[in-house]
């Protein structure tokens, strides 16, 4: 089977990685993975080194008639049986071209509805969520097309406890005491300030990991933690390191899908504290995740969590085996081969 990804994203991020972990379990299937993006995207440049082809595409949203037709071509020339878009801009050119060639058209919802939904989801021959929550809401607004809740899961092969992992990092960034962790970087949706507020007057330690491409909101951020030593934003590091290192992961976002970052933390066997936003709650099938409503529960459930070892240890223990037990990179592959093979 030959499937053609589109994705019009061009920086590193949970959706990126999403669409990558997607090419790299249809290669493992032995079928044809193809990815059509712009040459400068973070993703285009890891699919490359995956040994994954590459169609060279700069799309452009509803009107761009001209990326369409250039789809049309490929999937004639290729003999292309499945084509899967992500971001609206590319999902538009997509969908005109699965249309005029007769090909199945697969579209991926990674966010929550931020609009009633249009004709891109009335087009497709099936949509894929990355959480339950979203399918619902589709469903809601008359969205009859077959609806798969699929969350990215991750490699437990790669993320999972590693004492000598978390004592490296540990002692390289003079970590002492607990550590409160959250790879959001410094952008305003992820809300990191609701951290910096919550523990800038607590006894323990606060990570902020990730990248800051919002210079206005890195400095609001800079200026909130000064003359606060016990927090501190690091930039990007090896997020299986970061997660073995810290104690407690946190998770104070506005909107989220069903974020990379809380399984992995749950694989490496930490307790989880979040916003109950996006599919989140999907993750939680035994209690297993404190979820906030409001930003002052957040703030209290996390307080709680710094204070109460025994409750870090239990739940901590408790996420680990959920997430081996149902979100695994293996769950994921062949949730989403049944997709493909349903047409």
């Amino acid at each position: 089977m030959k499937i053609l990804h589109t994705e019009w994203m061009r920086s590193i991020g949970g959706q990126a990685k999403r669409v990558l972990q997607e090419l790299l379990a249809i290669k493992s299937f032995g079928w044809e993975p193809m990815l059509a993006t712009s040459t400068e995207s973070w993703i285009a440049k890891a699919a490359k080194k995956e040994g994954i082809e590459v169609i060279p595409m700069e799309f452009k949203g509803a009107l761009d008639i001209a990326s369409a037709w250039r789809l049309v071509r490929l999937v004639k020339k290729r003999n292309i049986d499945v084509i899967h878009s992500h971001s609206s801009k590319d999902s538009y050119p997509a969908a005109y071209a699965a249309k005029l060639t007769g090909t199945k058209l697969v579209r991926t919802r990674h966010m929550d509805l931020t609009k009633k939904p249009g004709l891109l989801y009335h087009l497709p021959d099936a949509i894929i969520t990355t959480g339950s929550k979203i399918k619902k809401e589709l469903q809601t607004y008359g969205v009859t097309k077959p609806i798969y809740s699929l969350p990215s899961y991750p490699d437990a092969k790669e993320f999972r406890p590693d004492t000598a992992l978390r004592q490296e990092f540990r002692q390289k960034y003079g970590l002492q005491g607990v550590v409160v962790g959250a790879l959001t970087g410094l952008k305003r949706d992820k809300r990191p300030h609701l951290l910096i507020e919550a523990l800038k007057d607590s006894e323990a330690m606060l990570l902020i990991a990730g990248v800051s491409n919002d210079e206005e909101y890195f400095g609001q951020i800079s200026e909130l933690i000064k003359g606060h030593e016990n927090i501190r934003f690091i930039g990007y590091v090896d997020p299986k390191a970061f997660l073995n290192a810290i104690d407690i992961y946190a998770c104070p976002s506005k909107k989220e899908g069903v974020p990379q970052s809380i399984m992995q933390a749950m694989l490496c066997a930490k307790p989880v504290v979040s916003m109950d936003v996006g599919g989140i709650a999907d993750l939680s099938i035994d209690n297993n995740l404190l979820l906030a409503k409001k930003e002052e529960e957040f703030a209290s459930l996390l307080h709680r969590l710094v204070e109460d070892e025994d409750l870090r240890r239990s739940l901590g223990e408790k996420n680990y085996q959920t997430a081996t037990q149902h979100f695994t990179y293996e769950h994921f592959k062949k949730r989403l081969r049944h997709v493909y093979e349903s047409f």
